[in-house]
């Protein structure tokens, strides 16, 4: 809100000040002094007040994985379903299990590296114009930097869902049998 509007809401001159923010003790009288505030309990409340959306985060990303996993899984399983007959001709033409599975399994982690990659400079700016929107009428400025840290964890843990997903599907391959070509063959 601008200080003439607050001061008018107010009734006090448009000149008037109702905070300072100073490094040092002010030589004021206390009976004009309604609060005094340190940087240290500014800080403390706002790390009170994030404490909530901390929670959220976390239950956001335990979601995020869980539905990420369910996706995935629902992807391979589609994959394996339409290359049954593929899968049957390696088992019959001598390929190993490990063979079959790394064919058909591995062409994941090169897009999830390129998608990863390309969306961090998305994220960044969708949070920083969710922050400018939110924080405009404050007169609050917060930059968004994303930690290499949190971005290469970020990239694990997705990693980490893609070889549990090839992991889960990896049986779904084995119990193709070699007979499920013959009898697509006579059909």
């Amino acid at each position: 809100m601008p200080l003439d509007m607050l001061n008018n809401i107010l009734n006090d001159d448009k000149e008037s000040i109702n905070g300072i923010y100073s490094n040092t003790k002010l030589n004021i009288a206390e009976d004009k002094i309604l609060k005094i505030e340190s940087i240290e309990e500014i800080l403390k409340s706002f790390d009170v007040a994030l404490e909530p959306v901390k929670y959220m985060l976390v239950a956001m990303g335990i979601l995020s994985f869980i539905i990420a996993l369910i996706v995935v899984y629902i992807v391979t399983s589609l994959i394996i379903e339409e290359n049954k007959h593929s899968i049957s001709l390696l088992k019959i033409l001598g390929y190993n299990e490990n063979e079959i599975n790394s064919l058909m399994l591995s062409f994941m982690f090169l897009p999830s590296i390129v998608g990863y990659i390309l969306s961090i400079p998305f994220v960044k700016a969708f949070l920083g114009s969710i922050l400018n929107t939110s924080l405009k009428d404050m007169n609050l400025a917060m930059p968004i930097e994303i930690n290499p840290v949190y971005s290469i964890l970020g990239y694990a843990i997705i990693y980490f869902v893609l070889v549990i997903s090839k992991f889960i599907s990896r049986r779904r391959i084995f119990n193709i049998s070699m007979v499920d070509i013959l009898k697509l063959q006579k059909d």
